[in-house]
């Protein structure tokens, strides 16, 4: 059953809740009552570029989950503009889904999204509030990287055409390259991000934003998921294992190892993190005080 409406009292955030059948409960491998939010890309609405968080939403509720996909404040179809996101409203969107799957009579919580959107959601992992998250090409850049490419940036809104210029929407030619992998590691679809405006808000915070500690301690409990371009041709799929001397990621890895807009690809993507929540659910999950 879905079912969509504002998710918090002052209707500004929107959703859509995936219930899982009876008979799809009763064929489910969880022992208790599994939770998942799904968010987008930054910029994206919730169905994500071709439709993968919709898709992902449904193989999950078929699964025995209840699923609700969110749009963040100035997404979608929630209140307010893209100039008006920052880091720490994202993080504000977060915390209110995760209260309101809690509400549903969840014992366990999973989160899943796209690029920085998957990092902010690994700030609630190890504690009470979420068990686990996935998560495709997240976010982990060094906070100095942000900084050599925006330092220039004065405060203000910005038209995103401006920001980042070119017109190669297929082949991304006349992009400057640093900028391009810049936005890929946010989880943006550049053709979608041309039209909006944004805040120099939004990279004041990432200049700030040092993700190790998040991504560390969230390794135990987390499924980092990335295309592979060298791995078998019906997979293509690398898990990350992030590593203290590693943490940090190239620019060149979004450029090329981020999200794939290949049907299978994506299909196993799906499965993969199916599959992990179905395991990961089944494990006694301990987190810090």
């Amino acid at each position: 059953m879905v079912s969509q409406g504002w998710i918090d009292s002052q209707g500004q955030l929107f959703g859509v809740v995936h219930r899982p059948n009876e008979y799809e409960l009763k064929n489910t491998n969880y022992k208790s009552p599994v939770g998942v939010i799904l968010m987008a890309g930054f910029s994206l609405s919730m169905c994500d570029v071709d439709y993968f968080m919709s898709k992902l939403a449904r193989h999950l509720a078929k699964n025995g989950s209840l699923v609700l996909q969110i749009d963040p404040y100035g997404h979608g179809d929630s209140e307010g503009n893209l100039e008006d996101v920052t880091v720490d409203t994202l993080r504000r969107d977060i915390n209110t889904a995760i209260e309101y799957v809690r509400s549903q009579g969840i014992d366990k919580l999973y989160c899943a999204g796209r690029g920085l959107n998957a990092t902010l959601m690994a700030e609630y992992v190890n504690t009470s509030k979420v068990n686990g998250v996935a998560g495709i090409a997240p976010y982990c850049l060094n906070a100095d990287q942000v900084l050599n490419i925006w330092h220039k940036t004065k405060c203000g809104i910005y038209d995103c055409a401006d920001i980042i210029a070119g017109r190669d929407y297929r082949n991304a030619t006349d992009f400057e390259e640093d900028k391009l992998s810049f936005f890929y590691a946010l989880g943006v679809r550049i053709r979608n991000l041309h039209g909006q405006k944004i805040s120099a808000k939004i990279f004041e915070g990432l200049m700030r934003y040092e993700v190790k500690e998040t991504i560390l301690k969230s390794t135990h409990n987390s499924c980092w998921l990335f295309y592979d371009k060298n791995g078998t041709e019906n997979q293509q799929i690398h898990q990350w294992q992030p590593t203290e001397k590693d943490i940090y990621l190239s620019l060149d890895t979004y450029m090329h190892n981020g999200f794939r807009r290949d049907p299978l690809w994506q299909h196993n993507v799906m499965q993969k993190i199916c599959m992990w929540i179905t395991e990961h659910s089944q494990c006694d999950v301990t987190w810090e005080a």
